[in-house]
């Protein structure tokens, strides 16, 4: 097993928050702006509330949603591909 120094360790928590940030900046930004067709409008607190709920949701593997993210803006659901596939469990198990 292979340990990690104190400064690793809070690099990699660095790492780890602002991809959640980054995530729920832009899922935010897609619910927020008219990019596309969106047939639901979010008020500014409400979008924070769903993309950060949904990004957190996503990358806990919990799987539990507040709305139907299939409705959101391409980009809102291009941003959350990658919290899935980064935060999935069977992605660091082979590592």
């Amino acid at each position: 097993m292979v340990l990690l120094s104190a400064s690793a360790v809070s690099f990699f928590a660095v790492i780890y928050v602002l991809i959640i940030a980054l995530a729920v900046f832009f899922v935010f930004l897609s619910l927020v702006g008219r990019f596309e067709a969106f047939p639901q409008s979010y008020s500014t607190e409400k979008a924070f509330r769903h993309s950060l709920f949904q990004v957190a949701s996503l990358m806990t593997t919990a799987g539990y949603t507040t709305t139907d993210y299939n409705v959101w803006p391409m980009l809102g659901r291009l941003e959350i591909l990658p919290v899935l596939i980064l935060f999935n469990k069977r992605t660091w198990k082979r590592v």
